[in-house]
């Protein structure tokens, strides 16, 4: 019987599980579901096209015709709204519910504005998705003040993107010096010193207290101290938590992220979780280290195809003790036992575009014996 693989996310970690599957199990069926427009993106490279330095086509990694060579169903625009692990289920916002005999959660981490009046106003953008920043992107002739909140990878990036498109950028920090909670006082000041050679307003000890609408959209931003920055585009260069909502709600064990073991398998049978949306449970990257790292994400990302299926691409590099053993076999033994040798005769998803074919017995969800409703197809939104 043919396994089906269901990957609840899009991003590195969920590609790269995708790619490796298919690798190392040509008979699976792999089933990648996402709510972004998009195929897979490098995040890092939004700056970039937000600045006009790459297109909207160099920036997306894989197009959809790559995932139907790769023969892995992706379906974009696909709201999922809760797991059933006891009955291996998906359900969806629209279409029928789908079966999974493993599932990973690779759903990343979302961002966090600040608690702030006004932050839901037109205009204030956390820059979290591609879709985002496409909408930034064209709005960006309009905007000559901007107003950074907050520091981090994020916030830089836009701080250098903006001002290489002419708008005028003041950027918040919350202390003295820039992202103590991840540079040293060096790397601060050199940060801050190639900032405001750009040409970006840093304001040090500078607290957001509310953001002033005019005519409907964001006009300013308001300062602990009193005063009011001019604001056409007000950027959060925010703190990010791990995506759990489904995980928890499905009850699975939460904390800072879907808690794991050093086999990446979470506290429910047959789902795993990978990347930031994944809180190690040991390891010199849990607990209070278990903060969305690069050095997590980046370590993390080809563990579960190794615990899923046979012969996946090597890792890359990391830091010494942080990843789990590679020896387990947990996922490989399953997939090795359920897969036919022969190659699938049925029908391929259409991953050329995020259309829906509700009610098809041949959706993503394999041969598990589930009803052809089961089985269906779900409607993206």
């Amino acid at each position: 019987m043919t396994t089906h693989f269901v990957i609840i996310g899009n991003g590195a970690a969920g590609y790269r599980a995708a790619k490796a599957l298919h690798r190392a199990d040509a008979d699976a069926q792999i089933s990648v579901f996402s709510d972004e427009r998009y195929p897979f993106y490098l995040r890092r490279q939004l700056g970039d096209y937000l600045s006009g330095a790459l297109s909207l086509e160099e920036v997306i990694f894989q197009s959809r015709n790559a995932y139907r060579r790769e023969r892995i169903d992706l379906f974009l625009m696909t709201r999922i709204t809760g797991l059933d692990p006891a009955e291996h289920r998906v359900t969806f916002a629209s279409g029928p519910p789908v079966h999974y005999d493993r599932l990973l959660l690779a759903t990343g981490t979302r961002a966090v504005p600040p608690p702030i009046p006004g932050r839901d106003l037109p205009g204030v953008a956390t820059f979290d998705t591609l879709t985002e920043a496409s909408a930034l992107r064209s709005s960006l002739r309009a905007v000559e003040q901007a107003v950074i909140l907050r520091e981090g990878i994020i916030g830089l990036s836009l701080a250098e993107c903006l001002v290489a498109r002419g708008v005028g950028v003041t950027h918040l920090m919350a202390g003295d010096r820039f992202w103590p909670e991840m540079l040293d006082e060096t790397a601060s000041r050199r940060v801050e010193t190639l900032l405001e050679d750009q040409g970006v307003r840093l304001l040090r000890a500078a607290a957001p207290r509310r953001i002033i609408a005019t005519a409907g959209r964001c006009g300013s931003v308001e300062i602990a101290d009193g005063r009011t920055l001019p604001a056409d585009l007000v950027a959060c260069g925010c703190r990010r938590e791990g995506a759990v909502d489904l995980a928890e709600a499905a009850g699975l064990d939460v904390g800072l992220g879907v808690r794991i073991d050093d086999t990446y398998r979470t506290s429910r049978p047959d789902i795993w979780a990978a990347g930031d949306a994944a809180e190690p449970t040991s390891g010199p990257l849990s607990g209070e280290a278990a903060v969305f790292c690069w050095q997590r994400a980046g370590s993390r990302a080809n563990g579960p195809p190794r615990r899923c299926s046979a012969g996946p691409p090597s890792p890359p590099a990391r830091p010494s003790g942080s990843g789990p053993a590679s020896s387990d076999t947990t996922w490989r033994s399953s997939a090795r036992a359920t897969s036919p040798p022969a190659a699938r005769s049925r029908p391929r998803a259409d991953t050329n575009r995020p259309t829906s074919t509700a009610g098809s017995s041949t959706g993503p969800a394999g041969s598990s014996g589930q009803s052809s409703s089961a089985r269906a197809r779900p409607s993206p939104n």
